[in-house]
């Protein structure tokens, strides 16, 4: 059995691997400045790094499961640039 960490926006060999029966490692704790909230796509201008904000864990060691995501104005801004930098992409 193959376990990927979960991720926001995994790499596509990931999704591969879990569409093929792997499993997601939820059980894990949350790492800050980890996959598990950021991801990196290629705008107009080069690289552009999303991250997806969490509230805080206070330096210990929570599960992912218990991670809660923190307000919600970065889903706009996240859609907004994916959309801008593959909205047109054949």
């Amino acid at each position: 059995m193959v376990v990927v960490p979960a991720s926001v926006f995994p790499p596509a060999h990931w999704v591969q691997r879990i569409l093929q029966g792997a499993s997601v490692g939820i059980a894990d704790h949350y790492c800050k400045q980890t996959i598990r909230n950021r991801y990196t796509i290629l705008g107009v201008n080069g690289s552009l790094m999303l991250t997806v904000p969490v509230e805080g864990q206070k330096g210990q060691k929570i599960p992912l499961r218990d991670i809660r995501l923190f307000g919600n104005s970065w889903q706009s801004n996240h859609w907004h640039s994916v959309r801008s930098a593959y909205g047109k992409s054949a």
